[in-house]
């Protein structure tokens, strides 16, 4: 018998949460980018930011996201991780370094064969989120350690111009 991590019920629970958003948020045939994108498009606009969570598992922030509609840049991390996961879209957690003022942590995520990042939280530096940005796309807000062997390379090359905030799709080349 395989002994359940401490906080597998939270996890089931929260991935049913994730699945249900996904299933007002997106239909059937959607690439992982028009997915991704509705995503954080959902995050930014369904969460409040109040300055605060509960960081002692992703679980748990991203539990408290979809049930209460608030937290920091954690949850806006932790309801986006879950729904990336129940989509089956990689991603991993980064967090800010160094650290000044406080911590912040966003979503990097593998999208067209590439590791880009993206950041649902609200920010007094810009006005909308970040989705599918290069390290160099990045505000002083998301400094990360760039030689970390923990975050896998990313992408060099912009989207930016083929992304559609308003459609929330991509067009090609």
């Amino acid at each position: 018998m395989v002994d359940k991590p401490d906080n597998f019920d939270d996890m089931m629970i929260v991935y049913e949460e994730a699945q249900a958003v996904l299933d007002e948020i997106t239909e059937p045939g959607m690439s992982d980018v028009e997915v991704a994108f509705r995503i954080f498009h959902w995050a930014r606009n369904n969460i409040h930011y109040i300055g605060s969570s509960d960081k002692s598992t992703w679980v748990d922030c991203a539990k408290d996201g979809f049930e209460l509609y608030r937290g920091d840049c954690y949850t806006y991390y932790a309801c986006c991780h879950a729904l990336l996961d129940v989509a089956g879209i990689d991603n991993m957690m980064v967090e800010r370094y160094p650290v000044y003022r406080s911590h912040h942590y966003w979503n990097l995520v593998y999208l067209e064969g590439q590791w880009y990042h993206c950041d649902s939280c609200p920010s007094s530096s810009h006005t909308g989120y970040y989705f599918m940005y290069t390290d160099n796309e990045l505000g002083t807000s998301n400094n990360f350690d760039k030689e970390s062997e923990v975050y896998p390379a990313r992408a060099t090359e912009s989207v930016q111009r083929r992304l559609n905030y308003n459609t929330l799709t991509i067009s090609e080349e």
